[in-house]
């Protein structure tokens, strides 16, 4: 699974580097292997097509984070803030996605929701609800808003803070 990582930040990395360079982004496969000095065949063999390339490595780095925050699906302290390094270890490549393709926001949240309803957060509901003083959906609607802009709103600012100032942030405003 590292190897796989490492191999997909090497083609991510060549990846924006090129569209930082290229005005009109029309790079080939070939020059994105180049870039990350690997084969075009290593590509082909992480990933389907140059069109899927970004949605497979979203995926990708989204699984690693679910793989962290599995750790312990109450989401305690120690695994958003493990969350948060990986983040923060891997700041290159959030900010040029936020930069280069916004509608990946959408992506994110989705995926915190899902996090966060699937999680073993005792009495999700009961506690948003008596949190907020709001009916559940819209609890969970602040609660996950209220996450993901922080996040969001570090990654686009380049990471400036220190994962565990971001974890303070997150657990000073949220509710439960």
């Amino acid at each position: 699974m590292e190897k796989y990582f490492t191999t997909s930040q090497k083609f991510l990395k060549a990846f924006f580097e090129l569209k930082k360079s290229d005005d009109n982004n029309s790079f080939t496969i070939n020059q994105i292997a180049d870039r990350a000095k690997l084969s075009r065949r290593v590509f082909y063999h992480y990933y389907n097509s140059k069109e899927t390339f970004l949605e497979e490595s979203l995926e990708y780095i989204l699984n690693e984070i679910s793989i962290i925050l599995a750790k312990d699906p109450s989401l305690n302290d120690n695994v958003v803030g493990e969350m948060l390094q990986f983040l923060y270890k891997n700041k290159e490549i959030a900010v040029d996605f936020v930069h280069f393709f916004p509608h990946v926001s959408l992506e994110v949240t989705k995926y915190i929701t899902e996090v966060i309803e699937n999680s073993s957060i005792p009495n999700l509901p009961k506690q948003l609800e008596q949190a907020y003083k709001i009916p559940y959906e819209y609890a969970l609607t602040v609660y996950v808003s209220t996450i993901d802009s922080i996040i969001k709103y570090w990654i686009q600012h380049g990471c400036q803070e220190s994962p565990e100032t971001i974890q303070r942030y997150i657990l000073s405003i949220v509710r439960i």
